[in-house]
């Protein structure tokens, strides 16, 4: 078994001040009653309670726990202190400052489950637990779903019954009539079975914007909850009532950490680059392996971003590109070293994100993308080519965006990973741009082709608008193609991708619109590229980056470590950047911590809860 995977912010730990005026509510307060409108509250989120086959798949493995675990785990909350309460008894408490017991946790499961009826309600019942199911209504009555006699059963014992909408889409990919029938409409079908009002709403998948937010509000609820508060979480909005985030508790996980439950400052620079271009490479050793996760731990660090793709070479089992590395890694280490790394890191609470170099072929003529397709597969400018040679940028060979070809081929490198390692707990999408290099690229045959067909233009002017938005669109479908693969296959895995910096390069040069991905929930954050060795303009660039973002929690900094190794005193001026502009940083990269003990000493003294 493994701790809890991130930080204590991850554990749906809702810490939340409410202030009314105008207003006053009187009330005898007791030893066991929180006599404030302060709630500190974990929100925990339970799947399935049930037996596993033999045959159990990993995702199974994953959201379940078995009676027993269950049981040990309510006995444990119990007997440390812990007062049950409902989401309706919590959003009472934030809307009209309603008194909360003291030590005060939500229990709650999504989806309706059969098995939640017959093992988890008994075990409830058994302690005298209150807790929220959020029903799907479009799934009741299905063969693995209670039916509706069973949902008000549920009820009709005190528990907490509200909405996880009626079909469990994904709710900002719908069309606001689509989107406000999942909501309202499933909100009329539930109350007209229990014959009570409902008040809060899950969001299907953790996901919604603030489109979504509105129409939850429009349909009468008094809030919501979503996901870990990473799913396109908005943990700084000012009303968090519509936003609450839950810790989904999967089956490895143990719940003594409870205790520890507290509002603990993070870290500032809570993410760490490991990059393949360090040497030795990580995937060479397992001493290697082990040194990386201490180091994390002891700096804090709770999530690795750790690269497994790039030149077309794979460090994990594939068919599309070329795998060799993973085939000499795992003979030099006897194991799988991907799979070493996630469940070390786990045992540590520590994240495992995979990191991929997408569309840059780096140097590698021999690449398999070049091998099935040619040079026809490589962005290009006008230039006339006469070698091989002459299709390099900036030392390297670029794949296009917008060939249907390289997006295919992308993709299924994609779920080749994810089939591989569910436990991942995430991936960040690196290189999904153009190249910025005398930024006129775009001119492969088939992108080409496809711009005329659409606008129906003759000609290409480098200079038009049009030409330019459909630069720009072409690394967006990418990403959204790249995410909808990977979110098919893990629906709550965790999608990031990297941002140029500064903003106008981005935009202008590689044709990568970031803010957009984020403040309209393509991805669930954005690692800015912030890689000035100059303190100032560190500073300046994420000045103007921050006005083009609605919420800071979606946005990680990376921080220069290569190219601050002799310059320690500007590492460190680039954290006390970020601690003053409220933003968490993201180290590039775990080489250069190696090759200078000054900047690996500022990152632990950083990290550190005594420092902040």
């Amino acid at each position: 078994m493994f701790f809890l995977r991130t930080t204590i912010q991850s554990l749906g730990i809702l810490i939340i001040s409410v202030f009314t005026a105008g207003c006053v509510h009187t009330y005898v307060p007791h030893r066991d009653v929180m006599p404030t409108r302060e709630a500190r509250v974990p929100i925990l989120l339970y799947h399935h309670i049930a037996q596993l086959p033999d045959n159990a798949s990993p995702a199974q493995k994953r959201w379940t726990l078995t009676p027993e675990q269950f049981d040990d785990q309510i006995r444990w909350i119990v007997k440390h202190g812990f007062h049950p309460v409902t989401m309706a008894e919590l959003s009472g408490h934030l809307k009209d400052g309603l008194p909360l017991p003291l030590k005060p946790i939500v229990i709650s499961f999504d989806d309706g489950w059969k098995d939640q009826y017959n093992n988890a309600f008994p075990i409830l019942k058994k302690y005298n637990f209150k807790a929220t199911f959020f029903i799907i209504t479009d799934s009741v009555g299905h063969s693995a779903y209670m039916n509706w006699d069973e949902v008000l059963k549920i009820s009709d014992s005190a528990m907490d019954i509200e909405l996880h909408s009626h079909t469990h889409a994904r709710l900002p990919a719908l069309s606001v009539k689509e989107a406000w029938q999942e909501i309202d409409d499933s909100k009329k079908i539930l109350e007209n079975h229990l014959k009570k009002p409902v008040s809060v709403f899950a969001y299907p998948y953790g996901h919604y914007d603030d489109e979504i937010i509105s129409l939850v509000k429009d349909a009468g609820f008094d809030a919501a909850v979503t996901l870990s508060g990473l799913n396109n979480g908005y943990l700084f909005r000012a009303d968090q009532s519509y936003t609450m985030s839950r810790y989904a508790v999967e089956g490895s996980d143990k719940l003594e950490y409870v205790s520890q439950l507290k509002d603990v400052p993070t870290s500032i620079c809570p993410a760490l680059f490991v990059s393949l271009v360090q040497y030795p490479s990580i995937f060479s050793n397992k001493e290697g392996i082990d040194a990386l996760i201490e180091f994390a731990a002891q700096a804090n660090i709770n999530t690795l971003f750790i690269q497994v793709y790039r030149e077309n070479k794979a460090w994990f089992p594939s068919q599309i590109a070329d795998d060799s590395p993973y085939e000499k890694s795992r003979l030099d280490l006897a194991e799988d070293a991907l799979a070493r790394i996630i469940r070390l890191a786990h045992s540590k609470g520590i994240q495992v994100h995979a990191w991929l170099n997408l569309l840059s072929l780096s140097q590698n003529k021999n690449a398999e993308f070049l091998k099935k397709y040619g040079p026809d597969v490589l962005t290009r400018n006008l230039k006339h080519k006469k070698r091989f040679s002459d299709y390099l940028i900036d030392a390297q060979y670029f794949l296009e965006p917008g060939d249907l070809r390289v997006r295919r081929d992308l993709s299924k490198i994609v779920s080749e990973l994810l089939s591989a390692y569910p436990e991942l707990d995430g991936i960040q999408f690196d290189y999904i741009r153009y190249p910025d290099l005398e930024p006129h690229y775009g001119y492969a045959k088939s992108n080409v082709e496809r711009f005329k067909k659409t606008t129906g233009l003759s000609v290409i002017d480098e200079q038009s608008l049009v030409w330019k938005q459909w630069k720009r669109a072409q690394v967006t479908e990418l990403l959204t193609i790249l995410v909808k693969t990977a979110r098919s296959l893990r629906p709550n895995i965790q999608v990031s991708a990297t941002g140029c910096m500064p903003l106008i390069r981005a935009t202008h040069e590689a044709y990568q619109d970031w803010p957009s991905w984020i403040n309209h929930g393509l991805i669930d954050f954005v690692t800015l590229m912030d890689y000035s060795p100059d303190p100032q303009e560190f500073r300046r660039w994420l000045v103007v980056a921050q006005e083009k973002v609605s919420d800071l929690s979606r946005v990680r900094v990376g921080i220069g470590a290569y190219k601050l190794v002799n310059a320690s005193e500007s590492f460190d001026s680039e954290f006390h950047t970020l601690k003053e502009l409220g933003m968490k940083g993201a180290i590039f990269h775990y080489g250069s911590l190696l090759e200078s003990q000054q900047l690996k000493s500022i990152v632990i003294k950083k990290n550190s809860p005594e420092d902040r």
